[in-house]
């Protein structure tokens, strides 16, 4: 039996003040704020950075477990840590002036 966890992560800049003007909840692929994403949270602008990231889930022949999970999607949200480089960082960090 074989299990996976794909794991995307959108990095959006929101802008200054942006307030109600830019509010959305699972909209156009945009999850709300809070542990159950339900909250509503800013929309971002124009600019968005797509991270992805497969990991397999250990297990044995057995079901997996939710700690199988867990330990699956904590790896992966350190690989996908790891995709933000000096160079994507200078990338993200230029769009709030303008940068592309």
């Amino acid at each position: 039996m074989a299990w996976k966890v794909r794991v995307t992560a959108d990095i959006d800049w929101v802008g200054e003040g942006m307030g109600g003007a830019g509010l959305g909840i699972l909209a156009s692929n945009n999850p709300g704020f809070g542990t159950l994403g339900t909250g509503a949270g800013a929309v971002g602008c124009a600019q968005t950075l797509r991270l992805q990231q497969a990991d397999q889930i250990i297990a044995t022949a057995a079901p997996p477990t939710l700690q199988n999970f867990k330990d699956a999607l904590t790896t992966s949200a350190t690989d996908l840590g790891s995709q933000i480089t000096a160079t994507v960082l200078a990338q993200l960090q230029g769009w709030s002036t303008g940068g592309v």
